[in-house]
């Protein structure tokens, strides 16, 4: 009788080695202002290909139980680690997840809010002006009190 070995195959792949990934969620804050923990729990070897150019606390789309699922990278072996004997099938990264990128979209995103929010307080504030200086020029105790604050307070 002969043993099923279902990972004979990866001994002749090439341009590839294993990582050990945990699974893990990460909340957005913690991306933005940089404290992401490390990955705690069960590792699970994956083949990655080299051109991801994995390392460790990268975030990894991996297929896992017919789904895809995130994981936190732990450690990346400098050769393939693969027990041909093993009763489970190695499986492959799916994706690197820009997390650098996504970060620099978002911080973007706020700045362009803040900026907007800048310019609409500017907006308000030169019609507020403008509707003083028209009023001002048909009531004259408005003119007065307007005149008065501009003294006081510009």
């Amino acid at each position: 009788m002969t043993s099923k070995r279902p990972n004979t195959a990866e001994l002749l792949q090439s341009n590839y080695t294993t990582v050990s990934v945990v699974f893990d969620d990460v909340a957005v804050d913690e991306l933005l202002d940089g404290t992401v923990t490390p990955a705690q729990g069960q590792r699970y070897t994956y083949k990655a290909d080299l051109s991801l150019e994995l390392q460790v606390g990268d975030f990894v789309v991996v297929h896992a139980n017919h789904r895809l699922a995130i994981a936190q990278v732990v450690k990346v072996d400098d050769k393939p680690v693969i027990n041909p004997n093993a009763t489970y099938e190695y499986k492959w990264i799916v994706d690197k997840i820009d997390t650098a990128g996504f970060v620099k979209r978002l911080q973007e995103q706020d700045a362009i809010k803040a900026l907007l929010a800048q310019l609409q307080m500017v907006e308000a504030q030169e019609q507020l002006k403008d509707r003083l200086e028209r009023a001002s020029q048909h009531n004259h105790s408005l003119a007065q009190a307007w005149q008065a604050f501009q003294d006081k307070f510009r």
